[in-house]
């Protein structure tokens, strides 16, 4: 099993992809970053690049995508999504075991799972030193394909967010820096920051980071509701594509964490610069969070993360018309 920055460290080494590759992880920019770089990597004709979808589309045409051998003699990938949801796991074990008869064709599984699924002891084998372990079937991959867990940068994995961000665009490891703890490690909008530095003609500053961010409208979705401007919340909304909510629901939810410590904080009579120090990466939402921070006790964030929850049910459920505006207006 390898992390995404494991996982890079490896393609300079090696970067033609593994037959098999399984990825997950709570960071959706960098598994899509993984299933871009084996596409490229596999300079794939239209034909024989084919995507599905587990639980919408059928096992039976999954496999049989999976087991057809290229028209040609290139390259072929086949990419399932929602991969979670495949229940024949005789049938992969076995595909596994005699992918060499079909060595043109490339497997990508994309898990919409937080972590590499494992076993779950029961309280006496762990009583007994059993631990939990990758389950078999993706066990079994071994050194014939790519196990990858794609989680979110932190300050203590920082350094790679830095190699990460200046592998898209040359600029010195400060500004680097700078743009992601800038953009709270939102690795959405850093990734669209990079795309619009990439045609800029000269080395990216810190003030050139600042004038693009500040580009973005100050009052996005987030930033509103947390400061209960629900017209402007709803106006940024009618903005925001529908396959983003979930990613708006994480995002509220993290912001829900931070404006809960600061209001903690000043109850208990904590500094701004203590509040501000305790923020870590997320300093610089502090000044904008404190003067609303009085309005999220205890008590209303409980009701907050409730909303939340109706919301993202309704959301996985395939209700996507009106959960957010509900959301905004019961905030």
């Amino acid at each position: 099993m390898a992390s995404f920055h494991q996982w890079r460290k490896g393609l300079r080494k090696n970067p033609s992809p593994r037959q098999i590759t399984y990825v997950c992880g709570e960071e959706r920019v960098l598994v899509e970053e993984v299933v871009d770089q084996i596409k490229t990597a596999l300079a794939l004709r239209p034909w024989n690049y084919v995507s599905l979808r587990a639980g919408q589309d059928s096992e039976r045409k999954i496999w049989a995508e999976i087991e057809q051998h290229p028209l040609d003699n290139t390259m072929r990938l086949v990419v399932v999504r929602d991969a979670e949801k495949l229940s024949d796991l005789e049938r992969f074990q076995d595909w596994v075991k005699h992918r060499t008869s079909n060595p043109r064709t490339h497997l990508v599984l994309v898990s919409n799972e937080e972590r590499i699924p494992k076993t779950n002891p029961t309280p006496d084998e762990r009583k007994k030193g059993i631990r939990p372990e990758i389950l078999p079937h993706l066990a079994n991959l071994g050194t014939r394909g790519h196990l990858i867990e794609c989680r979110s940068f932190t300050n203590a994995t920082a350094r790679y967010s830095i190699d990460w961000v200046v592998s898209k665009v040359n600029m010195p490891d400060t500004v680097a820096r700078h743009l992601m703890e800038r953009s709270n490690f939102e690795l959405r909008l850093v990734r669209d920051i990079c795309l619009k530095l990439s045609v800029f003609d000269g080395v990216p500053s810190v003030p050139i980071i600042n004038e693009l961010l500040s580009q973005r409208p100050r009052d996005s979705y987030v930033d509103a509701i947390f400061m209960l401007d629900r017209k402007e919340a709803l106006r940024a909304l009618s903005e925001v594509e529908e396959s983003d909510y979930s990613m708006l629901l994480g995002q509220l939810d993290a912001r829900l964490d931070l404006v809960g410590m600061i209001h903690d904080m000043q109850s208990e009579y904590h500094s701004p610069y203590e509040i501000t120090k305790a923020a870590g990466s997320q300093a610089f939402l502090v000044k904008d969070l404190i003067p609303v921070a009085k309005h999220y006790d205890t008590k209303r964030r409980h009701s907050i993360r409730q909303l939340l929850a109706v919301s993202d049910t309704a959301l996985r459920g395939g209700q996507s018309v009106g959960a957010m505006e509900a959301l905004t207006l019961l905030w």
